[in-house]
């Protein structure tokens, strides 16, 4: 029996290494030695997902998070934009509540 969608596996904000099985183990293997959370928003079929990262034990309001948001066309399911929090990787500036207004690109 095939994996369920990862949509229906995650839960809003939690660690993955504990969730991910099957198909979408790919995940679990992004950066380990961080602590993750992602979320998946729906609004009008257009999917956005929040990846963040940060050391073990941040709070999740503390500027310390390196955030990805990836916009996915719900018609397609492609990648429409994809981009980190401060357009760079490796900036841990960012907090992870706020993530739904820090800049993209």
């Amino acid at each position: 029996m095939p994996s369920p969608p990862a949509t229906e596996i995650l839960q809003r904000g939690k660690d993955l290494n504990n969730q991910m099985v099957g198909e979408t183990s790919a995940w679990v293997g992004e950066m380990p030695q961080y602590a993750k959370r992602v979320e998946i928003r729906t609004v009008a079929g257009v999917s956005t997902i929040y990846k963040a990262w940060a050391p073990y034990g941040s709070a999740e309001a503390s500027s310390v998070w390196m955030v990805q948001r990836i916009v996915l066309d719900g018609a397609t399911e492609l990648d429409v934009t994809d981009g980190l929090a401060g357009g760079e990787a490796g900036q841990f500036n960012y907090s992870w509540t706020g993530r739904a207004g820090h800049s993209y690109s």
